[in-house]
């Protein structure tokens, strides 16, 4: 008896070191597309890196950079992903790498077949939603998949509300994708219009190895009648991770963090998880191991997709600190800016070039003088904001603290005659951190949100719009779609303006403003407006995209702004009696087509060729491979560019654009740098005839022109000789009755190389000019350079294209 008692004593002993062992396990690392995490604070970690004076720390301050994104922890059994062993595909019957290929493969897949979406190839579905309806109903037993696990697999997204991403009737799979909700440029979701991951309308209806993440309503939606099961996802930051109505689910092995409720049913608000499944834990915050420094740019909107810094700041924390400050410039999406801040000012033979030191910060804030931190009026919420507007008289002061949101969605709110809307953006605070001013917001595309009446002034707050996406398919889709009536569906899609300005002597100034569509901010033919010290970013709706613009007789002074993802960071209608003088400003690299502009007469239909009165354009730093600026029309007056500073060589831009009457171009620095040079692969390119009776190719001659040789419609491809077989140097189309003047007078043929024209709706060059212009922008009437982009080799009968890997 004495033997058992102690053998019991024992294993009572014992017990709490085997509970130890149990929980012991090493941590799951699940696969993980979708980082939701503060891009203020990520960019600051950034910034601190970027500028430390020591090393030693910086890979093992990228891995806790990298493990603080991730934001969670978890230690058990492998859930979420985490070495899946279920079956992942690598194709399929359809390859769907745009939303126009996956609405065709819904629409066309049936019982058993495959639509794959390629690992990396992001398909945003809300302008197919907007602007047809559309909602991916999938076909009775299809197939919706890619490679999570082995890669990082394709991505489903909205980019703003639009109901539901992916309905499954019976039988259906959906496997190894990521699915995102709206992520708003604000931070805010719209409280009225939810969007949905996935409707489950069948029976039997597998969604397995899946992220879904930031939907304000649902990842999951089971109907009544629905059934199936769901494996082996990772469910993260949704208002519900699953609303099964019914029970209809069978959940196994599932990971699920950060959901306002993570699995709901009609009777209870929150039901428990089966064992399988697991709720991951927040990880706790470490101490940054290098001192934080404040950014020298006053930002608090980042709409870079976070996953590809992750990736940067796990090669960091490998050793390769080179790559600080491509993570930088990426997250922060000042493109070309931190690689060339040392040259935004050059000094030769005592004359001043680009940027000129008058001691205020490029783009406002930290550093700004005229910071104001209160006023007559001080709103935190919309109605607060609404009721100032209407009681304010001129010389008074609206006042938003910097630590407020305030929307403005679906409004249009005017700012009286001579009364300031304020924040402090760019205040610094005792502990050195900078305010980026209060928020104004909106959460969906609207005409138009603040108006500014004479001498009205808006200043020191963020003010972000809910479009930041370039819509580069959506323009396309018109065309081809609409034909000559492409114009109706391209409108289909809302413009959104952020600041219209309808007073003259009105001010913008020291603000952040982004994710307008149409322009950030817009002058109606108001004179005496000054537009200075802003951070003017992602306004680029392919067609529109501005980050200022001027309708008819507006006269504007534009200075010492930042600009970066625009389709033309200035633009103008180009009427007569209309001027603008744009200098001390900075383009950081990343536009649609040239960055500033005056239209003429051939656009507005006018029967003129006038291009504004003035356009003076002095004193600017241009990071892009982009024409800084483009002939469209004659000026009255003058066009004056000098003293600016371009990052490449002349000759790399389609420079005959900058030359013509009353256009003056001297005295400027270009080729601060060298274009990259890109690499490229054959693999998967495709081959060309030529000719046929649809392509003619010119070659050994000057040039082409509309009116010799019938261009009228046709596609344009110029291939000028590279190293080892052509490059398509241009390419555009043509839809004037006679000759491209003003546009572009003559297509050249370069030496050594040839232009390509063709009028095939359909065929493989069509495919070929499809491509280029997805991923560069539609261009019609004019060409555009491409600087090497695409490359061709050439037998003499076969041309075989392509493009350059991104």
């Amino acid at each position: 008896m004495k033997r058992y008692s102690a053998l019991i004593l024992c294993l009572l002993l014992l017990l709490p070191c085997l509970a130890a062992c149990k929980t012991d396990k090493t941590a799951v690392d699940i696969p993980q597309r979708i980082f939701l995490y503060d891009g203020k604070e990520l960019y600051t970690q950034l910034y601190s890196m970027y500028v430390a004076e020591d090393k030693e720390n910086i890979p093992a301050e990228a891995n806790r950079i990298a493990e603080s994104m991730k934001g969670w922890e978890y230690y058990g059994e492998n859930i979420g992903g985490a070495e899946y062993e279920g079956k992942i595909y690598e194709s399929g019957d359809y390859i769907a790498d745009s939303d126009d290929a996956f609405k065709s493969a819904v629409k066309r897949a049936k019982a058993g077949e495959v639509i794959f979406i390629p690992s990396g190839v992001t398909i945003d579905l809300s302008d197919l939603a907007d602007t047809e309806t559309f909602t991916a109903k999938l076909n009775e037993g299809v197939i919706v998949a890619s490679d999570r696990g082995i890669h990082e697999g394709g991505t489903l997204k909205f980019s703003h509300p639009a109901g539901t991403l992916l309905v499954c009737k019976s039988d259906c799979v959906v496997t190894g994708l990521n699915l995102c909700g709206v992520i708003s440029p604000s931070g805010v979701s719209d409280p009225y219009k939810k969007d949905n991951g996935i409707r489950i309308d069948g029976t039997n209806v597998t969604v397995s190895n899946c992220e879904i993440a930031s939907f304000s309503k649902s990842g999951i939606t089971v109907f009544p009648d629905g059934q199936g099961t769901v494996t082996d996802c990772f469910i993260h930051h949704c208002a519900n991770g699953i609303a099964d109505r019914k029970y209809g689910l069978t959940l196994e092995n599932n990971a699920f963090f950060e959901n306002g409720v993570n699995y709901k049913n009609d009777s209870e608000d929150d039901t428990p998880l089966p064992k399988s499944n697991g709720i991951l834990t927040a990880s706790e915050k470490t101490e940054s191991l290098i001192k934080t420094v404040c950014p020298d740019i006053t930002s608090a909107v980042f709409p870079a997709d976070s996953f590809e810094v992750y990736k940067m700041l796990l090669g960091i924390a490998e050793g390769n600190t080179d790559k600080i400050i491509d993570a930088l410039a990426y997250h922060s999406g000042t493109t070309n800016y931190y690689y060339y801040k040392d040259s935004l000012s050059i000094t030769k033979d005592g004359v001043q070039y680009g940027i000129r030191d008058d001691g205020t910060p490029l783009g406002g804030g930290k550093g700004y003088e005229n910071i104001i931190t209160d006023g007559d009026y001080t709103v935190t919420d919309t109605a607060a904001l609404v009721t100032a507007l209407k009681e304010a008289k001129a010389g008074e002061i609206i006042y938003i603290p910097e630590d407020c949101k305030i929307s403005v969605t679906g409004l249009a709110l005017t700012v009286p005659e001579g009364v300031t809307v304020a924040s402090n953006r760019g205040y610094v605070h005792e502990d050195g951190s900078v305010s980026t001013g209060g928020m104004l917001y909106t959460t969906t595309r609207q005409t138009e949100a603040i108006i500014l009446s004479e001498g009205a002034v808006f200043t020191g707050l963020t003010f972000a719009g809910a479009d930041t996406e370039r819509h580069m398919t959506h323009l396309n889709r018109g065309l081809n779609e609409a034909g000559t009536s492409y114009t109706d569906y391209y409108y289909s899609l809302t413009l959104s303006r952020g600041i219209v300005v309808r007073g003259n002597n009105a001010e913008v100034s020291n603000c952040e403003i982004s994710g307008f569509s149409e322009a950030g901010v817009l002058v109606e033919g108001q004179q005496g407006v000054k537009v200075h010290h802003n951070y003017i970013h992602h306004n680029q709706r392919n067609g529109f995209g501005y980050g200022v613009t001027l309708y008819r007789q507006a006269e504007v002074e534009i200075y010492r702004n930042m600009f970066n993802f625009d389709r033309h960071a200035i633009a103008a209608d180009g009427s007569a009696g209309s001027s603008y003088s744009a200098h001390d400003n900075i383009h950081m690299g990343t536009a649609i087509y040239h960055i500033f502009d005056a239209h003429g007469g051939v656009d507005r239909g006018d029967g003129t060729d006038i291009a504004c009165d003035k356009v003076e354009m002095m004193n600017n730093v241009f990071l892009s491979d982009k024409l800084p600026y483009k002939k469209r029309g004659t000026p009255t007056e003058h066009s004056l560019f000098t003293k600016n500073i371009v990052i490449y060589p002349e000759n790399s831009y389609q420079y005959r654009f900058l030359y013509g009457n009353n256009f003056i171009c001297e005295d400027n620095i270009f080729g601060i740098a060298q274009p990259v040079k890109k690499e490229y692969s054959f693999e998967g390119g495709t081959s060309y005839p030529l000719p046929t009776d649809d392509v003619k190719i010119y070659k050994d001659m000057e040039y082409i022109d509309s009116k010799t040789h019938s261009l009228r419609y046709a596609y344009i491809l110029v291939f000028a000789p590279a190293d080892d077989g052509y490059y398509i140097s241009e390419y555009g189309n043509n839809l004037d009755d006679g000759s491209i003047r003003n546009w572009n007078e003559k297509v050249y043929v370069p030496e050594g190389g040839f232009v390509v024209t063709f009028k095939s709706e359909n065929g493989s060059w069509r495919r070929l000019y499809d491509a280029i212009s997805a991923r560069h922008g539609v261009i019609y009437n004019t060409t555009l350079m491409l600087d090497g982009d695409f490359i061709a080799k050439y037998d003499g009968e076969l041309l075989r294209v392509t493009a350059s890997k991104k």
